[in-house]
């Protein structure tokens, strides 16, 4: 929490302590206290302390606009003088005041916020966008490969949350369940998409569930960082990356095989389904966000070059009039290895036969389709 919005809570719950009543009195607290912190705040003063009733004018100007009259101007630049036009009555300005407050910094928080969790609000609504299906798990998997394409391709510029949000997440998870269920508990996975389904249980939403719990994580994480830094974020979060294991050329092709020969666990199941949507977050990340650092164009486009590739291999192989209901492709590998014992082993052969013929330029890859 900012400085200044815990003063506006103490300024709602307790008025006569801190101000005269009326929304003018409080305007110019709290622009004493901008002075103030602008005066002596220094490096450990946030910019929204120090702003709060620039930026809160300017904002609220918007607001104006956007809802009661767009061809709104203020007059001048004592915003409590909005306020009282807004709220029409004196009894009614307060009020108004620090619901437009939290509407303020509800706001400002969206425009800080890290990757991963401008991603959870569409896929809460809508996640089929993001995953196969609806599952804690095919989530899990997504946000893994999101991690590991920010540890990837990562520099200052990328958020830590965003890095090693799912680590952080699963150790915070941990303690919320020792305070809410079970003191003694404690987890036999890392994979912590096992304890989602385990307080679900049977006939609940459990991807509700890990939505509502984001939230309280975010909370927590944005209450005090440092305090959640010492608690759950040590050093050697890191995951060991594809470059950094010999493979110098794409990223993406280094992945497979990692997975493949097992040398880390990303996936715990060997499931295409799974492994799918690993690559799909991993994707998803690296043309979304971080498309300016990756230099390889299999990296940008491995996910819809694999999917097309694949089509073109079945029509020549299996069936020439095939054309795929989905474009999770992974339902595309299920029908040519025909059991779940074989899926995998499937998947890994035409990988490599899916490299060789970029590399070669073959087949898709010929240079007159390019």
């Amino acid at each position: 929490m900012y400085r200044i919005e815990g003063l506006l809570r103490q300024i709602k719950t307790q008025p006569q302590m801190l101000v005269e009543e009326g929304v003018d009195y409080i305007f110019y607290s709290l622009l004493g206290r901008c002075v103030f912190n602008q005066d002596f705040g220094g490096k450990n003063i946030s910019d929204i302390d120090k702003y709060f009733c620039t930026w809160f004018g300017r904002w609220l100007t918007g607001w104006i606009k956007e809802n009661i009259d767009q061809q709104y101007e203020p007059k001048t630049l004592w915003w409590y003088h909005d306020i009282k036009m807004i709220a029409g009555d004196e009894q009614n300005e307060a009020k108004v005041f620090f619901d437009l407050c939290d509407q303020f910094f509800e706001d400002y928080r969206e425009r800080k916020m890290d990757h991963i969790e401008k991603v959870l609000r569409p896929m809460k609504i809508r996640p089929k966008m993001y995953v196969a299906e609806e599952g804690v798990d095919h989530i899990f998997y997504f946000f893994l490969g999101c991690c590991v394409c920010y540890q990837d391709f990562g520099d200052k510029d990328i958020p830590d949350m965003d890095k090693y949000f799912c680590t952080w997440f699963g150790r915070w998870f941990t303690g919320w369940i020792k305070e809410n269920i079970d003191q003694q508990y404690e987890p036999k996975t890392l994979w912590w998409y096992h304890d989602i389904k385990m307080i679900a249980g049977d006939g609940q939403d459990e991807a509700k569930i890990f939505f509502e719990l984001c939230d309280r994580f975010y909370k927590d994480y944005r209450r005090n960082e440092d305090v959640f830094r010492k608690i759950y974020c040590n050093y050697g979060d890191e995951i060991i990356l594809p470059e950094k294991k010999g493979y110098k050329s794409m990223h993406i092709e280094g992945l497979i095989a990692l997975i493949k020969k097992r040398d880390m666990v990303l996936v715990e199941d060997e499931r295409t389904d799974y492994i799918c949507q690993f690559l799909m977050g991993y994707y998803y990340s690296a043309s979304a966000y971080v498309i300016d650092k990756v230099t390889s164009d299999m990296d940008k486009n491995f996910w819809t070059w694999f999917g097309r590739w694949l089509v073109g291999w079945i029509q020549e192989n299996i069936d020439q009039q095939y054309e795929p209901k989905t474009s999770w492709w992974y339902h595309d590998i299920k029908m040519i290895a025909g059991d779940e014992q074989n899926e995998v082993k499937v998947f890994y052969n035409l990988c490599d036969q899916f490299f060789e013929d970029y590399r070669e330029r073959r087949g898709y890859f010929a240079e007159d389709r390019l």
